[in-house]
């Protein structure tokens, strides 16, 4: 069998085309991403956006209960990935905390050089240290979980009535998060 919009070969049984996302017609597997549609016609394809050839198969993964990959893209970019890919929820159960500990640390370790306190330099130091482990186990875990964290996220959003400006990926939100970053640092070393 083969996908009737690219032309793919398709595995026996599947749902729709891992290479489009096309929904193949086949009735057996109801439980994929792609087969399922809102009440306004809406397609977990649509709710992706870009690469949604990837998080369908992921998808399908998770729905079959199998292991899905490690997302590599969320740990090199974290909190972006956040942003880009619109589940701005996750940012705060990631990594908030230990980005607020980390720049509390460092302005503690700055005030403290400056003033030369030596017990502000070492509380700065050692938030700035626990502050890193912990940033770097949040950008493991979130590497790890970000494909079924993602895929709650798009169901709820395919499920409800959400507009069309919530749907795929964003450059306005991944550049607005950068920009606030790169201000919050510049204050802190101000």
């Amino acid at each position: 069998m083969f996908c009737p919009k690219c032309g793919k070969e398709l595995p026996p049984g599947a749902g729709f085309c891992p290479n489009c996302g096309t929904a193949t017609g086949e009735s057996a597997p109801q439980r994929t991403p792609t087969s399922s549609k809102s009440s306004i016609g809406r397609s977990m394809e649509d709710v992706i956006g870009k690469n949604s050839a990837y998080y369908l198969t992921e998808f399908q993964k998770i729905e079959e209960k199998q292991k899905s990959r490690f997302n590599w893209a969320a740990l090199l970019l974290g909190p972006a990935m956040c942003f880009y890919r619109k589940c701005g929820g996750l940012f705060p159960k990631y990594f908030l905390i230990p980005l607020v500990l980390f720049m509390g640390g460092y302005l503690f370790t700055a005030i403290g050089t400056g003033i030369f306190h030596p017990t502000l330099m070492l509380v700065g130091s050692g938030l700035s240290v626990v502050s890193g482990i912990w940033l770097l186990v949040a950008y493991i875990c979130f590497g790890l979980k970000f494909n079924r964290k993602y895929y709650a996220v798009c169901k709820q959003k395919l499920s409800s009535s959400v507009g069309e400006q919530s749907l795929g990926v964003t450059l306005k939100s991944l550049i607005l998060f950068v920009v606030v970053w790169v201000a919050a640092v510049a204050v802190c070393m101000g």
